[in-house]
């Protein structure tokens, strides 16, 4: 078990009480500040590994080790779906976990951060698909929490709003060096947002492909057109076919 990591599992599964086995035992250390990517097909396990990161699921077996104070400040967790309360205002939104956590938090400055300064009193009915997105993201981060956790959060966007955010997550990265672990069904997302992509196989899931991702930072969209961008796809890409003809 590494002990300089934000997070370790160390022989982790998990069977769920249907008798699904969504998790084999899976061993995994992430470091302090690194931003890496879950990805691999519907059904591998990919979110459970989120949610037992986060302490919202226990394991059937293994151990996590956390460097943080488990709670509401220890992660920020941003879902497919931006699950805002319809009838709270953006900034009531982005201040729940300050008011559910009694942490302390500068609502404004996460929304300034995300591009919603003009919206705090603005109800989620009148964004944007992907100005809802950003409201969910400034609730995650509004706390500072030690671990950033998405799961497939621009899936349901249109290409042009998910590269933008893209962009933007990239930025806040690289300012705050959050860790973050993204899940993906999207390669080429993965390769340009992370140091790190984690290949799962189908269920039950396991880890078959660990890639480093090297390109500089910032990451500009002209990344998306080079060689050796297609290179880190087609990589991952086959890692990901050999685990499911395995």
């Amino acid at each position: 078990m590494s002990t300089d990591a934000a997070v370790t599992l160390s022989g982790v599964s998990k069977t769920f009480p249907s008798g699904t086995v969504a998790l084999a035992p899976v061993d995994l250390a992430i470091a302090p500040g690194r931003f890496v990517s879950l990805v691999g097909p519907s059904g591998c396990g990919k979110s459970t590994l989120l949610r037992l990161i986060a302490d919202l699921i226990v394991p059937s077996s293994g151990t996590i080790a956390r460097a943080w104070t488990s709670g509401p400040s220890g992660i920020g967790f941003v879902f497919q779906d931006p699950t805002l309360m319809p009838w709270a205002t953006v900034a009531d939104n982005v201040g729940l976990p300050l008011r559910i956590g009694g942490t302390t938090g500068d609502v404004n400055a996460a929304l300034a951060r995300m591009g919603l300064a003009d919206f705090a009193k603005a109800y989620p009915r009148e964004l944007s698909g992907g100005m809802r997105m950003r409201a969910s993201i400034a609730r995650a981060i509004v706390a500072a929490p030690a671990m950033l956790l998405m799961d497939e959060p621009f899936a349901a966007l249109d290409e042009f709003t998910r590269f933008g955010l893209n962009d933007d997550l990239l930025a806040l990265w690289n300012a705050h060096r959050w860790t973050v672990v993204f899940v993906t069904h999207s390669i080429r997302e993965a390769v340009f947002l992370s140091e790190r992509v984690i290949v799962m196989s189908p269920r039950p899931g396991r880890i078959v492909g660990d890639v480093a991702i090297q390109f500089d930072q910032p990451r500009t969209a002209a990344l998306r057109n080079s060689h050796a961008f297609v290179d880190a796809c087609a990589r991952v890409s086959g890692l990901l076919g050999e685990g499911l003809a395995a």
